[in-house]
């Protein structure tokens, strides 16, 4: 054990005596000593005395200053960048003043502090990083030097550093090492390193209205900015264009200039709705905060450098279809019905798509012909779009109800789009195929099945005459006459008694279709209680009835055209919600009943004037 005579001589030394002298004593201590354990721990205590103090071997600090492009223009700006990394503790320093050593015509901003510690092969280290960024007014070479560090007490010549500065028409790609490093569009990290770059472009400089133009912002940056946020983009404002964006953003690696970046790329898809000259302003790129560094003059915001000018051209006159309603783009169509055979007044669905590359929701309605057997309903319209290889391409379907008026071969016409396809820059026309149908009369299954009856029966009745012939026909004949007597006294009662129903049916129909109309949820039960009503005041079944059969038959009774197109027209809006079902607002079904109201008392009146 070392002694404590030995410790209090020890201390003794390194509180009285200057550096020669301590080691002198101390090895003629050590020396002098007999004891080799003792030698050792006289040596350990020596080392840890020279190792800690401040006469120890440690390494100087070293300083080293980087400017970050050396080469610039006039108004783009450098980084300025001090580095101090030294095994001993720094003490507080003031950023240091580059002002007074600069020309005038430079502005000088202090962009921040920021401190690094590590621990390496069993020895500490501290660095300290100061960052300035310089903006050259003028043009020419500039030095920066006989500037004097302060520090621990001693002081630190600075190495010159040079900055040349050319006009901006020099001005080169900015990948290239004489471009800005840190304008609105780009900077360079003082602190973790690495460029940060947006730029925008369109691919189409003179489209034609309603052409596909694709905007590609970018996203460049050799290293990623150390925050748990991540850079936000912010489109600019397209108010004259339609626009869609195509997929999620990109992720992929070039080299440019010698040198990887990570680039991200957002594409959005714009179809211009105006000709003339369009302006598209900058985009913009929010970096995320860092709180740990005193960073508030390190731009957060990103802005591509310039507008983008986009210069529509009008569609050309020549060679335009009367049927041209704006359509751009290439496109095919075709159409279908649900069924070619159906009888009078039976609903049948058809469908029109029209499909191809271009702007889908600019479509127009179809102008679909419409005769006086045929009535046509119109009905939703479903779209669905899609990016096929950058471009925007999809399908939009026009659904309809046709409601046949009168029996026999008919025919739905041909319908026909015309288009404009900017590749060609020429006018198509694409139309559908004419669809025949067969209409069957209300009555002709009916006679059908009675026709098939009385092939059969007759295929039964050979009769001859016996020797009972003359007898029995003469019984036959008094038995038919007596039940035939029966039938038509039975059909007289019916008769007046059906007189009788109808006359309570007519006297209840107007109180029974208001209570109706007050319980109905959907089109389909406002159909059936307006059905109803027809059926009670004017005869017949409801089953079987139709807006067209309804017509004819308020017409019949002189019910006013006024009231009868009224009805008709509800009518028709419940068969387009019945047959091709769209989402309709409960409003606009409420206002519908209340004008089923309205039309069934102007009835009412009507028929009591005819009293």
């Amino acid at each position: 054990m070392m002694s404590m005579k030995f410790v209090s001589r020890f201390y003794s030394i390194k509180l009285r005596v200057s550096l020669p002298q301590a080691l002198a004593r101390i090895g003629n201590t050590f020396l002098g000593h007999q004891h080799s354990s003792f030698r050792s721990q006289a040596l350990l205590w020596a080392w840890a005395f020279f190792s800690f103090s401040s006469f120890g071997l440690g390494q100087s600090p070293s300083i080293s200053v980087i400017l970050d492009p050396e080469a610039i223009v006039v108004g783009q700006t450098a980084v300025l960048t001090i580095t101090i990394s030294s095994h001993q503790k720094l003490e507080e320093v003031k950023p240091p003043d580059f002002a007074p050593l600069l020309p005038a015509c430079f502005q000088i901003s202090y962009l921040g502090t920021k401190k690094r510690y590590s621990f390496v092969n069993g020895q500490s280290s501290v660095l300290k990083i100061w960052s300035y960024s310089l903006i050259p007014q003028e043009e020419g070479s500039f030095t920066l030097s006989d500037f004097v560090l302060p520090f621990n007490g001693k002081s630190a010549q600075i190495k010159p550093v040079t900055i040349t500065v050319t006009p901006r028409s020099q001005l080169q790609d900015w990948t290239g090492s004489q471009k800005d490093t840190w304008s609105r569009s780009g900077f360079t990290d003082p602190f973790y390193g690495g460029a940060q770059k947006i730029e925008a472009n369109i691919d189409k400089q003179s489209p034609f209205v309603g052409e596909q133009v694709t905007y590609t912002f970018r996203y460049l940056h050799t290293a990623i900015v150390p925050s748990v946020n991540v850079p936000k983009y912010q489109l600019p404002s397209m108010n004259q264009f339609w626009k869609y964006q195509l997929g999620e953003s990109k992720s992929k690696m070039e080299i440019i200039g010698g040198e990887r970046f990570r680039v991200t790329e957002i594409e959005v898809a714009l179809f211009p709705m105006i000709a003339g000259i369009t302006i598209i302003n900058p985009s913009v790129l929010t970096l995320p905060t860092l709180a740990e560094l005193s960073d508030q003059f390190i731009p957060r915001q990103l802005e591509t450098e310039e507008t983008i000018k986009v210069i529509v051209r009008s569609l050309p006159e020549i060679g335009r279809p009367t049927s041209f309603e704006g359509i751009v783009g290439k496109y095919q169509i075709a159409s279908e019905v649900e069924k070619t055979v159906a009888g009078v007044g039976e609903a049948i669905a058809m469908h029109v798509r029209i499909s191809g590359i271009g702007n889908i929701e600019t479509l127009p309605d179809l102008k679909v012909p419409e005769g006086v057997d045929l009535v046509v309903y119109d009905s939703n319209i479903i779209d669905t779009t899609q990016d096929t290889n950058g471009k925007i391409s999809g399908t939009r379907t026009y659904g309809y109800v046709i409601i046949p008026a009168s029996p026999g071969r008919l025919e739905i016409p041909v319908i026909e789009v015309s288009y404009f396809d900017p590749d060609k820059e020429k006018y198509e026309i694409i139309r559908t195929t004419p669809i025949p149908l067969e209409i069957l009369p209300e009555t002709e299954i009916g006679a059908k099945i009675a026709q098939a009856d009385s092939i059969s029966g007759s295929t039964k009745t050979s009769t001859r005459l016996g020797r009972y012939g003359v007898f029995a026909w003469s019984f036959g004949a008094l038995f038919i006459v007596a039940i035939g007597s029966i039938f038509v006294i039975r059909i007289l009662k019916r008769k007046l008694g059906q007189v009788e129903e109808q006359k309570l049916r007519q006297l209840d129909a107007y109180d029974n279709v208001l209570t109706g109309l007050d319980k109905t949820q959907s089109f389909a039960d406002l159909a059936n209680v307006i059905y109803g009503y027809i059926s009670d005041n004017f005869g017949g079944s409801s089953v079987g009835l139709n807006p067209e059969v309804v017509k004819r038959k308020l017409l019949l009774e002189n019910i006013s055209e006024l009231s009868t197109d009224e009805v008709v027209g509800i009518l028709r809006k419940c068969d387009m919600v019945m047959f091709a079902p769209a989402t309709t607002p409960i409003s606009e079904f409420k206002v519908a009943v209340e004008r089923s109201k309205s039309v069934v008392g102007r009835i009412e009146e009507e028929l009591k004037k005819k009293e």
